[in-house]
């Protein structure tokens, strides 16, 4: 098997990052819709921790996933999709990586400007300074990256969703292979 995409199959590095990434963003986007519903509690505390970390974790998955990118180039589509279907998706899966960054790190600015640090399930990468002598919260940097996650997570939704369509779109429409394509399976050129 090869470690390059090709256009009748894609690496098995390639399936793996796109769907742990995918998977993982999708249940942290719904788990930080709830979180924002929720009321200020040690419960809400503990839960925002653990979704701190998993967001550290997929910004890690992210890094390298993008690096992939850059080495291998976007995988070549499978499908005979008009130039503006072409332009469309290519848009829509670079705003999909750019999001699988900046989420985590608008949430990263968010973390640092209030004070509460960061950990990866009890592992400090940066010590919480709220409530220690001299600590002075940025409220501007806090609410801008705030404002940002809020609104992110929103377009990563929009994005995502026409993601999904396109995809039910080529397997049951154009029944052209992506979709087989991007769980690991080979298709014809």
């Amino acid at each position: 098997m090869s470690f390059k995409d090709t256009t009748t199959r894609l690496s098995r590095t390639t399936v793996a990052l796109h769907w742990i990434i995918a998977v993982g963003f999708m249940v942290m986007l719904a788990f930080g819709l709830y979180l924002e519903a929720m009321p200020r509690s040690p419960e809400k505390g503990v839960l925002m921790g653990m979704h701190k970390s998993v967001g550290l974790i997929i910004l890690g998955l992210a890094a390298l996933r993008i690096l992939w990118r850059l080495a291998n180039g976007m995988p070549q589509p499978v499908g005979r999709d008009g130039k503006g279907a072409r332009i469309v998706a290519g848009a829509v899966h670079i705003l999909l990586l750019i999001g699988t960054v900046m989420m985590p790190v608008s949430g990263i600015m968010m973390a640092t400007a209030y004070g509460t640090g960061l950990d990866i399930f009890g592992w400090e990468l940066v010590a919480a300074t709220r409530g220690t002598e001299g600590f002075v919260a940025n409220e501007a940097l806090g609410g801008r990256a705030g404002a940002l996650h809020g609104l992110g997570a929103w377009v990563m939704i929009g994005a995502i969703v026409l993601h999904v369509a396109a995809a039910i779109k080529h397997h049951s429409v154009s029944r052209d292979g992506t979709l087989r394509r991007m769980m690991g399976r080979s298709v014809g050129a």
